[in-house]
C-alpha cells in the first residue's frame, strides 16, 4: 500500500470515528476505481487512490444527507467550490480531503484534461494528502485545440461541429455526470415552451451543447467528465474550453479558485469591457 493511500485512509477513518462527518465520499476497487460512500471508520480500508480515480465525486456531494467529507483532486475541488458558491452545499457541511494528482489514465492513455491541468494540487482543502511527484507543469499551449478550430473559416467551423453533432444520441450523459448541472428540470426537456425536438438531430443537438456550454460559462472547471462519458466521442471539452479561455481573457477569472469571488457573468461592473456585450 502506498503512503498516499495509507494517509488517505487515516484521515477518513479519523473523521468518521470522531463523528466529524457522517459519510466519506471516495474511491474503492483498486483495479477499476468507482465511487464509494463510507459511514463506518473501519470501512476506510476500502479507500484507494491511483491514476484511474478519474470520476469527479463532487457530482454526489449535494445528494448526501448530513456533513460529508469528499476525496477530491484539484479539478474536483474547483467543482466543490462552485457548488458552495452557488448555495448547493454549505461550506461548513463539507470536509475537503484534497489529494495531489499528477495525471489520470483510461485505457492506458493520459486524459486530455490532465495534460493541460494547472491545479495538480488543490487550492482549497481541509486536509491535504501530498505527493510531490504529482506537481507537474501543463503543456505550453493549453488551448491549442480551441485555436486550431478557431483558425478555420466560419462555414468550415460550422460544418465541423454539425458533422460531430450528427453523432450525438442525446443520451444526456454529459449533463448527468456534470457536478454543476444540478437543475431539477433542464430546458432540454421542457415542453412549454419547447426549445428543441425530443429526438436527436444535428441542429437540435448543436443547440443543446451550445446552450449547455453557455450555462456553464464562468462555472466549468474543465474536469473533463462530460467528454469522458460521451458514448460517441464528441470533443465536448473543446466547446467548454473556448468559453473558459474567453472568460479568462476578458475578466481574468477562473472558476472554482476562490470561494468569495462571484463569477463575472452573474454580476455587472461599470468598467466591464464593452467587447463582452457584443
Amino acid at each position: 500500500m502506498s503512503a498516499i493511500v495509507d494517509e488517505l485512509r487515516k484521515v477518513a477513518a479519523g473523521l468518521l470515528k470522531s463523528g466529524a462527518v457522517k459519510v466519506v465520499i471516495g474511491y474503492e476497487n483498486e483495479a477499476a476505481p468507482r465511487p464509494v460512500f463510507l459511514e463506518n471508520a473501519e470501512d476506510a480500508e476500502k479507500l484507494v487512490w491511483n491514476d484511474r480515480c478519474f470520476h469527479n465525486l463532487a457530482r454526489y456531494l449535494n445528494t448526501t444527507e448530513g456533513k460529508a467529507a469528499i476525496v477530491a483532486k484539484g479539478c474536483d475541488v474547483r467543482a466543490v467550490a462552485g457548488l458552495i458558491r452557488e448555495g448547493q452545499v454549505k461550506r461548513e457541511d463539507v470536509v475537503i480531503i484534497g489529494v495531489d494528482c499528477a495525471a489520470q489514465t483510461e485505457s492506458g492513455e493520459k486524459l486530455g484534461k490532465c495534460l493541460v491541468c494547472d491545479c495538480h494540487r488543490p487550492e482549497i482543502y481541509d486536509h491535504l494528502v501530498e505527493d510531490e511527484n504529482a506537481l507537474v507543469e501543463p503543456q505550453t499551449d493549453p488551448y491549442g485545440d480551441v485555436s486550431e478550430i478557431e483558425a478555420k473559416p466560419v462555414e468550415e467551423r460550422l460544418g465541423y461541429w454539425l458533422g460531430l453533432m450528427e453523432r450525438c444520441i442525446r443520451c444526456y450523459a454529459c449533463r448527468q455526470v456534470c457536478p454543476l448541472c444540478y437543475c431539477k428540470e433542464c430546458v432540454a426537456e421542457q415542453s412549454l415552451p419547447k426549445w428543441l425536438p425530443r429526438s436527436p438531430d444535428g441542429k437540435g443537438n448543436l443547440f443543446f451543447h451550445v446552450m449547455r456550454a453557455h450555462h456553464l460559462a464562468g462555472r466549468c472547471v474543465d474536469c473533463g467528465e462530460c467528454e469522458r462519458v460521451c458514448p460517441v466521442d464528441i470533443p465536448i471539452r473543446t466547446i467548454n474550453r473556448k468559453l473558459i479561455r474567453d472568460i479568462s481573457e476578458l475578466y481574468g477569472y477562473k472558476a472554482g479558485v476562490e470561494l468569495d469571488v462571484v463569477p463575472p457573468l452573474t454580476t455587472f461592473k461599470p468598467d466591464d469591457p464593452e467587447d463582452a456585450f457584443r
